[in-house]
């Protein structure tokens, strides 16, 4: 499975994207989105010509996910349960997919 941003629908390249959510409703997470970096660039680049916050938040470095995705899928884990951050069951499930397109065989979120 191909990793594809979620904005210009381009493949991404060389792992080169980041794992948004909504500034609305950051901390919590109801929903993710893989935004690759030239769109990444643009949606930041919105709120500064706005003069208004930026619409997404960038959580994570996809790079960092190929690194050791395990260690964010027990972060993920962790803060399910303790209630610090709100993972909605769609952002789990799409987690569980893109560690799946990077060769986790971890269990579903």
């Amino acid at each position: 499975m191909s990793l594809v941003c979620e904005i210009c629908e381009k493949e991404i390249e060389n792992y080169s994207a980041n794992i948004m959510i909504r500034n609305s409703e950051y901390p919590n997470a109801s929903n993710i989105f893989l935004v690759c970096k030239p769109c990444t660039s643009f949606l930041d680049s919105q709120g500064t010509q706005k003069g208004t916050e930026r619409d997404f938040h960038n959580i994570w470095e996809l790079q960092w996910l190929k690194e050791d995705f395990s260690e964010f899928h027990e972060q993920i884990q962790k803060e399910s349960k303790e209630g610090s951050r709100i993972w909605g069951q769609e952002a789990k499930d799409k987690m569980t997919a893109i560690g799946r397109a990077l060769g986790s065989r971890l269990p579903p979120l």
